[in-house]
């Protein structure tokens, strides 16, 4: 078995979890209110990225199962807009612009890498809440092997006779 994985949510405190969640709350309840305005066929975009802000704030607040399930799942629509984003931009045959804001196939590669890669790597390493999760002892935080995860070795040997020696 291995350890659970560590992700960027769980070294920040819960008052900061909340802010960014209500920022980005807040963030998701505009677009959708513009797109409740609008009434071209942008509102659909505009939603799409409220739902998106929205669900955000769900993984920002929320641990566990519920957090990795929604984390992956927008990690995965990120990757699969950044492959379709790269996609699109081939077809156009743009390679490198001198524009700034026009896109290009070079732009789309590095959002890729930079945005895209990273959340599907956080997919896979959580899979999207549905791994098995470390056996542990009850009423101790610490598996049976002495380890402070499951899966990982722990740090001092238990052995009785020695019970100070650290494993190399």
């Amino acid at each position: 078995m291995s350890a659970q994985p560590e992700t960027p949510l769980d070294n920040l405190s819960l008052g900061v979890r909340i802010l960014v969640a209500l920022l980005v709350a807040i963030a998701g309840a505009v677009s959708i209110g513009i797109g409740w305005r609008d009434a071209s066929d942008a509102a659909v975009v505009f939603y799409a990225v409220g739902g998106f802000c929205l669900s955000l704030a769900i993984v920002c607040v929320l641990q566990g199962r519920v957090r990795e399930f929604f984390g992956s799942v927008l990690g995965s629509v990120v990757f699969l807009l950044g492959i379709a984003f790269l996609v699109a931009q081939l077809r156009q045959g743009v390679y490198w612009s001198t524009h700034r804001g026009a896109p290009y196939v070079m732009g789309a590669i590095v959002s890729l890498f930079v945005v895209g890669i990273p959340g599907a790597s956080y997919a896979l390493r959580t899979r999207f809440g549905l791994r098995k999760r470390p056996r542990r002892m009850p009423g101790n935080p610490r598996c049976s092997n002495g380890a402070s995860l499951c899966g990982s070795p722990p740090a001092i040997a238990m052995y009785p006779e020695r019970p100070n020696e650290r494993i190399p």
